[in-house]
C-alpha cells in the first residue's frame, strides 16, 4: 500500500472543503466567493513538510485558483453519476489509507534478533555494493583547535574512547560511526578524495570541509564492487527493509481476522 501517496493524492479535496471559519480570529488573505484563506492557515500550511521550498504568494494563487476552479465545475454541473462513484472511491481510498497509518503505527511485531539474523543471511545478496564503498566513522567540529585535541586523542586511543572523552563538547556538529558511503555518492568531494587514498584503520588529517566546518575521519573497511558488507555496517538499511515485511505479515492477520468479523462469502462459478 502506497499510503503517503494515497494521502497526497486528495490532498486537493480536502483543501477545497476546509477553508476557515469567518469567526477566526485571523487575517483574511484570499476570498473566493463564501470560501476564505487565512493568515494562520497559510503559516500553518507553509510550516509543513509538505510545502516545504513553496512562497507564500504561490501557495495563496494556487489555493484561488482550486477554489474558481472547484466553484466552475460545481456551476457547470460536473456531479454527475460518474463523478459521485469516483468521489465514493476516493472517500474509501483515503479512510483505508488513515486506517491502516493509524494500525501500523499503534501495532508492532517484536524484532526477533534471530530471525532478523536470518533474514539478512538469506538476502545478503540484496546488499552487495554497485561500486567502490567505505566504511568509516566521522567527526565534525566548528573549532579547528578542539578538531586537532579530538584528532590526537583518537591517536592514542580509540574512536569509542575520543568520543567519550568530547560527548559533552559544544564544538562538536555531528559524530558519525560505522556510516557507509558508495564513493559515487558522496556529497563532499574533498572528504570522498581523502578517505579514497586512506588504508583500514587510518586517520584522516584535520580537513576543513566547509568554512568553520574541520573534520576528522577514520576508515573502517573498504569494499569493493559487488562485494557485501557485514550486518552491523547495513544494519539500518536491512532493518528497513524487514520492518516492511513485519508490516506484511501484520497486514496479513488483519485482513484474516476481518474476512471473520465481516462474515465475507466469494462465491466461484466454476
Amino acid at each position: 500500500m502506497h499510503i503517503n501517496k494515497i494521502k497526497y493524492l486528495f490532498v486537493p479535496i480536502l483543501v477545497l472543503t476546509g477553508c476557515g471559519d469567518e469567526s477566526a480570529d485571523s487575517k483574511i488573505v484570499a476570498r473566493v466567493k463564501h470560501a476564505y484563506l487565512t493568515e494562520k492557515e497559510v503559516e500553518f500550511a507553509l510550516s509543513s513538510e509538505k510545502n516545504s521550498g513553496t512562497f507564500r504568494e504561490e501557495y495563496v494563487r494556487n489555493w484561488v485558483e482550486k477554489e474558481i476552479l472547484y466553484n466552475e465545475a460545481l456551476e457547470r454541473k460536473v456531479e454527475n453519476k460518474e463523478f459521485r462513484e469516483k468521489l465514493d472511491e476516493s472517500r474509501k481510498q483515503l479512510a483505508i489509507a488513515f486506517f491502516l497509518d493509524k494500525y501500523f503505527g499503534e501495532n508492532h511485531l517484536p524484532v526477533n534478533e534471530n530471525e532478523f539474523v536470518e533474514y539478512f543471511n538469506k538476502n545478503r545478496e540484496n546488499y552487495s555494493v554497485n561500486g567502490e564503498a567505505v566504511i568509516y566513522n566521522e567527526i565534525k567540529f566548528n573549532n579547528e583547535r578542539q578538531a586537532i585535541l579530538f584528532r590526537n586523542r583518537l591517536i592514542e586511543t580509540d574512536w569509542k574512547t575520543a568520543s567519550e572523552d568530547f560527548d559533552k563538547d559544544s564544538t562538536v556538529i555531528i559524530n558519525n560511526k560505522n556510516h557507509f558511503e558508495l564513493f559515487n555518492d558522496f556529497s563532499s568531494e574533498k572528504l570522498a578524495k581523502v578517505l579514497n587514498v586512506l588504508n583500514k584503520g587510518e586517520i584522516s588529517i584535520i580537513l576543513e570541509e566547509e568554512p568553520n566546518v574541520y573534520l576528522v575521519a577514520q576508515v573502517i573497511a573498504r569494499l569493493k564492487k559487488n562485494e557485501i558488507p557485514e550486518l552491523n555496517y547495513v544494519r539500518e538499511k536491512v532493518m528497513e527493509d524487514f520492518e516492511i515485511l513485519q508490516k506484511k505479515k501484520l497486514f496479513s492477520q488483519l485482513i484474516n481476522s476481518l474476512y471473520s468479523k465481516y462474515n465475507v462469502e466469494i462465491k466461484q462459478e466454476f
